[in-house]
């Protein structure tokens, strides 16, 4: 009876140790910061008074929650429940559609995003982005990444990413993906918009990696592409900002 007890025992500690190394399926909580002041800072148009009035501003970030859930198949990334921006200054209003799957494995993507006051879905295949992994590592979360680089040529900016092969998973936060493990941060244009891992929980996740559904207007990849840079170069024209553009 003794041995039976202690070998129960074992195969329960084994099933656990078997279960805490699956690290190929979960949940990352991500915390987004948009730095508009120094968005703005940067805008050719912007005058010195301005810059000026914009440097005594007390709140200079927009903040959000997001979650990813992922898998070495797939990926959905997606606005999260918890408490967000609106509720930091005493009012909400209704979350805008933004759900971005990715199907690793069909090599599919559908994008699901409210902008300009409509709502698109960009059903293409996949388009990785161009990355250059460097040599540099950090720590997050208790994991080491390894740092690389992709540039957008329509939005001019420069992403610097910081990804862990400890998770077996190309997935990442926005439209970013396509590197040998997990994304835990994005830094995009120096500080402007950086994404960070707050929490990583590994679980079964296949009832979310799903096709999202909504109605839109259907575009593809590079017709996405073309409408940034029409907007782009509308606020460039009109010395504005381009709101309304995620970066």
């Amino acid at each position: 009876m003794k041995n039976l007890f202690v070998s129960a025992l074992l195969l329960i500690s084994c099933s656990i140790n078997v279960f805490a190394q699956d690290k190929s399926q979960g949940v990352v909580k991500y915390e987004r910061k948009m730095n508009f002041r120094q968005m703005m800072m940067k805008q050719k148009h912007i005058s010195q008074e301005e810059k000026d009035r914009m440097a005594l501003m007390k709140d200079n970030t927009w903040d959000e929650k997001l979650k990813l859930y992922f898998s070495p198949e797939a990926s959905f990334f997606t606005l999260s429940e918890e408490e967000d921006e609106a509720n930091k200054y005493g009012y909400s209003w209704r979350q805008p559609e933004f759900k971005l799957f990715r199907d690793f494995k069909a090599e599919r993507q559908t994008d699901v995003m409210e902008m300009f006051g409509k709502t698109y879905i960009i059903d293409d295949s996949l388009r990785t982005p161009t990355w250059r992994i460097k040599t540099q590592i950090k720590s997050i979360k208790g994991y080491i990444c390894l740092k690389a680089i992709a540039v957008d040529s329509i939005k001019k900016t420069t992403t610097v990413a910081w990804f862990t092969d400890a998770i077996p998973t190309q997935a990442g936060p926005e439209r970013m993906y396509g590197l040998p493990g997990l994304i835990l941060e994005l830094d995009i244009n120096d500080g402007d918009v950086v994404i960070t891992a707050t929490d990583i929980a590994f679980k079964p996740v296949a009832e979310f990696l799903k096709t999202p559904k909504a109605k839109g207007k259907k575009l593809k990849e590079a017709d996405y592409q073309v409408l940034i840079k029409k907007k782009i170069d509308e606020a460039e024209q009109e010395k504005s900002f381009p709101w309304g553009i995620r970066w």
